[in-house]
């Protein structure tokens, strides 16, 4: 048992260091201006940041891989949201003159010829609203919604949040 213990412990040892040792190469390949850049992230946020260097493209210039973790998209999103909307949240209607359909949910069919429909209705405090609208036979929605509920930004696929941080980009930026 203590040999499997110590196996584990060693592949586990092993994956850490190797990744220490990236961060670390990664690191040093940073220009001194890039890391004066990091710092005012740290310290101002990527919204400011970016505000700082001019737009969006010049920040991409400069980390033209920043924005490929989600981790950053959603910190980019985050904020916008902070520092656009009063009641912090937006509304996908407003800035794409449209809700995000994300498909029908035969979870709430009755049998009675009724189809339902997911909706992302808008962004804010790490998550999105999803409202299931209910369509009659003819294609008709009522009126009010069936269910809303919120998911967060880190559990979307990547498609969804590539469009959710695109468009604020967009609008915003």
């Amino acid at each position: 048992m203590f040999l499997i213990n110590q196996t584990i412990y060693n592949i586990i040892m092993e994956r850490l260091i190797r990744k220490i040792l990236k961060e670390m190469e990664e690191e040093k390949e940073l220009s001194k201006f890039q890391k004066t850049i990091l710092g005012y992230i740290s310290e101002n946020g990527i919204l400011e940041t970016i505000k700082m260097v001019g737009d969006i493209t010049s920040f991409n210039e400069i980390f033209p891989d920043y924005f490929s973790k989600s981790s950053n998209k959603i910190e980019l999103i985050n904020e916008i949201v902070k520092a656009n909307d009063p009641d912090g949240y937006i509304y996908f209607y407003d800035i794409l003159g449209r809700d995000v359909y994300l498909g029908s949910d035969d979870a709430y069919d009755s049998g009675d010829g009724h189809t339902f429909e997911e909706y992302i209705i808008g962004v804010g405090n790490g998550s999105v609203r999803i409202n299931v609208f209910e369509f009659d036979e003819d294609g008709d929605m009522f009126d009010q919604y069936v269910d809303d509920y919120f998911l967060p930004l880190k559990n979307l696929s990547d498609d969804l949040l590539n469009l959710t941080f695109e468009s604020l980009v967009e609008y915003y930026l």
